[in-house]
Formats: C-alpha cells, sequence, structure tokens
C-alpha cells in the first residue's frame, strides 16, 4: 500500500499510518476501498491540493532562523511534505471506510 501511495524512492518510507494499522488482515480489507481513489489519482490530487494551501499560508516577514540550504536537508524535507500530505488525504479516506463499514455492519 504504501508503494502505491508514495513515490518509489530509496530509502522506502512506510508511514507511520500504516504500520498502526498492520494488524491481521486489516490492511488488506480495507485496500480494495482505498484502491481505486488511488488509481483515478484522487489521493495525488488532494494532497497536491493540501500542499497548496499550506505553501500559500502566511509566513512572518522576519523569521529566526536563517535559510538551510543544505540539498540533502531540503530533499528530506519534500520526501516528508509529500509523505505526510498523502497520509493525510489517505487517513481521512481510511476513517469514511472505517465508519462506513461500522454503519452498514460490514
Amino acid at each position: 500500500m504504501s508503494q502505491a501511495l508514495l513515490p518509489a524512492e530509496e530509502p522506502i518510507l512506510v508511514p507511520s499510518l500504516l504500520r498502526h494499522l498492520a494488524l491481521p488482515g486489516l490492511l488488506d480489507s480495507l485496500w480494495p476501498a482505498l484502491r481505486p481513489a488511488i488509481a483515478a489519482g484522487f489521493v495525488a490530487a488532494a494532497a497536491e491540493d493540501l500542499r497548496g494551501q499550506a505553501a500559500a499560508a502566511p509566513i512572518p516577514a522576519r523569521c529566526s532562523m536563517t535559510p538551510i540550504d543544505d540539498p540533502v536537508i531540503r530533499q528530506t524535507a519534500g520526501r516528508f511534505l509529500i509523505a505526510t500530505s498523502t497520509m493525510v488525504v489517505a487517513g481521512s479516506l481510511l476513517g469514511t471506510v472505517l465508519r462506513t463499514c461500522q454503519r452498514s455492519g460490514a
């Protein structure tokens, strides 16, 4: 599931949300409900929208830290920016699936 949600880069990120839900059979049961939203590009588009909203947030004109130019730090931060926004969307979908299944008795 992690490979379907996140870019294939080394080292592979396994988001903590998925690790917390790695109970016997749970992710296997949730996967069919999430797969269409991932395949249709909904998760990626919603995550991109979320990143755009965050980028538009007001930042104080004066910041107490100096800019970080280290490419490794910037690359790492960029990877987690994508992973975190994607997992916010996926987590919301998982919550919807779990609530829906609970109501329907599935």
